[in-house]
């Protein structure tokens, strides 16, 4: 779990210090996915489906451009990854009514900002299992101050030497490295935590609900309007609606390469 946090964390580094959305966001996002599937050990089908349909829709960040397919491929691949980690243990997309999203989602919320603590927990018990971990540790702060001294007498004495410590080091950028690898971090272990966290309970919805006739009415009135939207489209293929275009003031071209937005 460490390493999946980390490597995620490396690479949305890359992502976001590019100031662009592209490959390096794409990568970061199937990072992500394979982080949750393999290092938060989802065993469930739906859930790896999910998170399949996560790195899916965050490869097409390499390839689009335009911010209006952009953010909500970013949108979709990010809400993937949180259902992906919510069903890890139990629960379906098919049986998830609104009561039980609302409480999923503050679940997930919450876990999220919880993520730091759950890595922190393996890390230490590590620490606890590798006895030499702390002389280690104490031959390193004995041992700094010896260094730093010998180099500056040394590197005094020789310039040669003293140019192997010559590093020019932008503590600016590499302040912002860290922030991004922490941001990165961060999410990948907020999702592992939500994964591994015990599942929501079913939460029943409001007793009165929505009946058969309902859902007709609502269903009938959208195929009425899609229906007189397709009569439109034929108008215009055949011709028919030339003198509408003209009234509005628009060409056959314009009208040909309007209305991808709306549609979408």
């Amino acid at each position: 779990m460490v390493a999946g946090t980390l490597i995620v964390g490396l690479v949305a580094d890359q992502a976001l210090r590019s100031g662009a959305v592209g490959v390096g966001a794409a990568v970061t996002f199937v990072a992500a996915a394979l982080a949750l599937v393999f290092a938060g050990g989802i065993s469930r089908t739906e859930p790896r489906v999910l998170a399949a349909g996560a790195a899916v829709f965050g490869a097409w960040l390499a390839v689009r451009a335009s911010p209006w397919l952009l953010w909500p491929d970013a949108a979709a691949s990010l809400v993937l990854l949180g259902l992906s980690a919510s069903i890890a243990a139990d629960g379906s997309l098919v049986r998830l009514g609104i009561a039980e999203s609302a409480g999923r989602a503050i679940h997930a919320v919450l876990h999220g900002l919880a993520g730091a603590v759950f890595i922190a927990g393996p890390m230490m018990r590590t620490r606890m299992r590798v006895p030499v971990a702390a002389p280690i540790a104490r031959g390193v702060l004995i041992a700094t101050p010896i260094a730093v001294v010998l180099a500056i007498l040394l590197g005094t004495a020789d310039p040669v030497f003293a140019s192997f410590f010559s590093v020019n080091i932008d503590f600016g950028k590499l302040a912002l490295d860290v922030v991004f690898v922490l941001v990165g971090s961060l999410i990948a272990a907020g999702l592992l935590r939500l994964a591994s966290a015990a599942p929501v309970g079913p939460i029943d919805g409001p007793v009165w609900r929505l009946g058969a006739i309902e859902g007709l009415v609502v269903l009938t009135v959208l195929d009425v309007i899609f229906a007189a939207f397709a009569v439109a489209q034929a108008l215009a293929a055949a011709g028919a609606a030339g003198d509408t275009l003209r009234g509005a003031g628009i060409t056959y071209a314009d009208y040909a390469r309007s209305g991808f937005f709306q549609l979408l």
